[in-house]
């Protein structure tokens, strides 16, 4: 059943380059995607934390409902994904708990990243399907749609 699923739910295949810490993942990865379409996730740079206000290099787009903030670590890989709220500042949010790592901040080297969006809406869920370095510094990367679906007969009994 699962293999039928996977052909019916399993239809939106992604090509994207990134940098080296794509090689963080293996085959069937879970990853987070963004682009530009607008109503879906904003991205850029952390520029400061001070305990659970993060601020950040552009000013956030609100709408409604929860909103979701998603940051990167040093080594490549996703931090959590933390509850947003606005505070004063359009650049400057609150997060729901403390940082599971700590941030350097001191351009010694690159500021963590984050993914920002609707929690509906603010990322592709996809599997990582292959992994091609290119170069030295950059990574060709296809995936495929993650869809829950497909794992939906996998406590059944066979019939």
């Amino acid at each position: 059943m699962q293999q039928r699923r996977i052909q019916g739910y399993r239809h939106t295949c992604y090509s994207f380059k990134t940098e080296m810490d794509g090689l963080n993942s293996r085959y069937l990865s879970y990853c987070a995607l963004t682009d530009d379409i607008p109503g879906y996730s904003q991205t850029g740079r952390v520029l400061a934390v001070r305990g659970r206000l993060i601020t950040l290099d552009a000013e956030l787009e609100w709408g409604t409902g929860t909103h979701l903030l998603a940051l990167r670590k040093p080594d490549g890989t996703l931090s959590w994904l933390y509850t947003a709220t606005p505070t004063d500042s359009a650049t400057v949010v609150t997060i729901d708990s403390h940082l599971d790592f700590t941030p350097t901040l001191d351009g010694s080297m690159e500021p963590p990243l984050y993914m920002f969006g609707q929690a509906e809406r603010w990322s592709h869920p996809a599997l990582i399907t292959d992994i091609k370095p290119s170069g030295t510094e950059r990574v060709s990367m296809t995936a495929v749609n993650y869809d829950e679906r497909v794992y939906a007969d996998d406590d059944n009994s066979p019939g």
